[in-house]
């Protein structure tokens, strides 16, 4: 089946991630309904947008330190700072504020933001009763910061995530048979990439020992329609809780917690 395009305009990349942000943002911010956190969330995230753009020297842990003396805490700069710090960064590229390679070193600066506090999570005890996730990234090896951040948004939501990023349908096969998983989610920033997820999907179903449920997100779901159809997933989502209610068993609860 032919993927049928969106009747919405096209703005470039840039606009397509900037649009899945703002969404991502304007929805974690029901989580902070104090005037005074939304605030501070939001001078943080300027400040990171203009501390990663800045030609001079971004020390990760000197950053991280100074949103930890403002009482922010790891899910406030993974769910809102971070994002919105992105989002900001892409609208300055689409007003031609900022260059090419501002934009290119603030992802890379934000992404290291990430897995630095990524590194600091400690995997609970109760392991074998979280969900399995194998979030598959398609497409540009640029598309890192979105997986990274929703990575660490299903881990506070109680699963074991892995993340691969998807080179031939063999390997996704490999690592599904290694076994753990009770959830396939792609990962998608572009239309170029749904034919070959539509391939991966075929993959799996045809060749894995034990098929879970097949999750598509990403800012890709703005721009076409019929995706589910044409690609043979068996949602096409970005909320997590929709793709974990796919899911045979329940995930470990966890709170997500927020600095007060």
């Amino acid at each position: 089946m032919a993927i049928k395009e969106s009747p919405k305009r096209h703005v470039g990349a840039a606009s397509h991630h900037v649009d899945a942000l703002a969404r991502s943002v304007l929805t974690s911010l029901r989580n902070y309904p104090s005037l005074e956190m939304r605030a501070k969330l939001s001078g943080a995230a300027h400040d990171l947008a203009s501390l990663t753009t800045a030609s001079a020297e971004f020390d990760v842990d000197c950053v991280l330190a100074d949103l930890r003396a403002r009482k922010l805490g790891n899910a406030d700069l993974m769910v809102y700072c971070i994002p919105e710090a992105a989002m900001l960064i892409g609208q300055q590229w689409g007003d031609d504020t900022i260059s090419f390679w501002q934009v290119s070193l603030s992802g890379a600066r934000l992404y290291s933001l990430v897995k630095r506090i990524s590194a600091e999570w400690q995997m609970p005890d109760d392991r074998g009763k979280r969900l399995g996730v194998l979030l598959v990234v398609c497409g540009e090896h640029a598309h890192v910061l979105g997986p990274a951040l929703l990575s660490d948004q299903l881990r506070r939501a109680g699963c074991s995530v892995s993340t691969l990023m998807a080179e031939s349908g063999e390997a996704v096969v490999r690592m599904l048979n290694h076994g753990g998983f009770d959830l396939v989610v792609f990962s998608c920033s572009s239309l170029e990439v749904l034919e070959p997820v539509q391939h991966l999907v075929k993959h799996i179903r045809n060749d894995a020992c034990l098929v879970p449920p097949i999750v598509l997100g990403g800012p890709v779901m703005d721009h076409a329609e019929n995706i589910r159809e044409s690609t043979g997933v068996d949602l096409v989502t970005r909320d997590i809780k929709s793709a974990l209610a796919l899911c045979g068993r329940q995930a470990a609860q966890t709170e997500l917690k927020v600095a007060e």
